[in-house]
């Protein structure tokens, strides 16, 4: 095998740099992401909400668009292959 090219080399190791910065990137973001969880159960707590508040809010949400399922789904039947 023949030994790699000038421009193959700058190739790949311009591929390394931005791979690293890609991943050191995406560890910062990762700390960024749980200082702010930390800041928001901070708030929380401050306010007074309940620990519950973030399950109970997500079990609306889903209820939520269970109902809007049903509401398409009886309004566009055949649209989503439901039988006619």
């Amino acid at each position: 095998m023949s030994p790699m090219k000038r421009y193959a080399k700058k190739q790949a190791k311009a591929n390394k740099r931005r791979r690293l910065n890609a991943r050191q990137r995406i560890l910062q973001q990762r700390t960024d992401a749980q200082r702010y969880i930390e800041a928001i159960h901070q708030a929380l707590e401050d306010l007074g909400f309940p620990d519950t508040l973030v399950a109970e809010t997500e079990g609306r949400s889903q209820a939520q668009q269970a109902l809007l399922s049903k509401i398409v789904g009886i309004m566009f039947p055949t649209l989503f292959g439901a039988p006619s």
